[in-house]
């Protein structure tokens, strides 16, 4: 089952992972159409950034929008 994670980090120690995360989402509770709709609100947000802080934000939002969408697809095709 895919999940999305969404910051946070990884550490390996004595042969076992350990990965905190911010947030966390399964492939299958993700909605194809409201994933595409969430990218392309999220790409129109970046064209838009003048600010450095606002193309951060944008950038995040893009990256966050893209793992979501990904994963909504590859879940679809199953």
């Amino acid at each position: 089952m895919p999940l999305v994670l969404m910051g946070g980090f990884a550490s390996v120690e004595n042969n076992q992972l350990s990965i905190l995360v911010n947030d966390i989402a399964q492939a299958q509770d993700i909605d194809l159409d409201e994933a595409k709709s969430t990218m392309e609100e999220a790409t129109a947000a970046l064209e838009k950034a003048s600010s450095k802080k606002d193309k951060i934000e944008a950038t995040q939002s893009v990256k966050k929008a893209s793992a979501r969408l990904q994963a909504a697809m590859f879940a679809s095709k199953k």
